[in-house]
């Protein structure tokens, strides 16, 4: 979405303001994801389909942010820089012929920079729909302006019916295989972790992981940023 013209950034932030009490936060994730391991523990197949989530989650942009907030100049450089300002860095094609050239992007070349991305993800159709209208009509008013979207599914909604298990990555995998694992705590009980840990050693390596495949990585980093540094007030966190 575009932010509308600078008049109305008083509506605009009355509209995120809003938006906050309908994203997804982490005690609701949690909440779901245990419930639905306990259903599923020891069972082969699909997902339960009488247990199904609505999820939303929202992104802006630095020139959103630069515009609608002062403290903007607080985020790093890179943020700042955009992906235009990354091209090169993260081997992106030099070759405008070539797939994947900053010319042909649909977004996040400069002129091209969206101001503000919204996530919702549904287990049912009929979910997403519902919430989508509800979202579209509350940014209607406050005079964003919706300029794309997109629609993802699993491979379940497509090609032949049946021909791929519901809740199965696209690899074919149910398990997170070689999913980050964020460091956290909800409580202060030992083991109360917000990603389960398997207390396996693992010793040659200075990378500590939750389970294999699923390096442990702090709240907003990168895994390839800290790869090699892990902070001691991290570990055990």
């Amino acid at each position: 979405m575009r932010l509308p013209e600078a008049s109305k950034d008083a509506a605009v932030r009355k509209w995120l303001s809003e938006c906050v009490d309908h994203l997804t936060w982490l005690d609701e994730v949690v909440r779901f994801k245990r419930q639905f391991r306990a259903l599923t523990r020891g069972v082969a197949g699909a997902d339960p389909g009488h247990l199904a989530s609505t999820w939303m989650n929202l992104a802006l942009s630095y020139p959103a942010l630069a515009r609608l907030s002062s403290d903007a100049t607080e985020f790093d450089s890179v943020f700042q820089g955009g992906m235009a300002g990354a091209v090169g860095r993260l081997g992106d094609p030099a070759d405008p012929s070539r797939r994947g050239h900053i010319s042909q992007w649909k977004f996040g070349a400069s002129g091209m920079i969206p101001d503000i991305l919204l996530i919702i993800a549904a287990d049912r159709d009929d979910d997403l729909r519902n919430r989508l209208e509800r979202e579209r009509a509350d940014w209607s008013a406050a005079g964003l302006l919706e300029i794309h979207i997109d629609q993802g599914r699993d491979l379940s909604r497509t090609g032949t019916p049946g021909s791929f298990p519901s809740g199965l990555e696209h690899f074919g995998f149910k398990d997170g295989v070689s999913q980050p694992a964020v460091r956290g705590r909800l409580s202060d009980a030992d083991d109360d972790y917000l990603n389960p840990r398997d207390g396996v050693e693992r010793p040659g390596t200075t990378i500590e992981y939750a389970s294999p495949g699923s390096p442990l990585i702090c709240p907003g980093s990168s895994y390839w940023a800290i790869r090699n540094k892990v902070t001691p007030w991290a570990r055990g966190f």
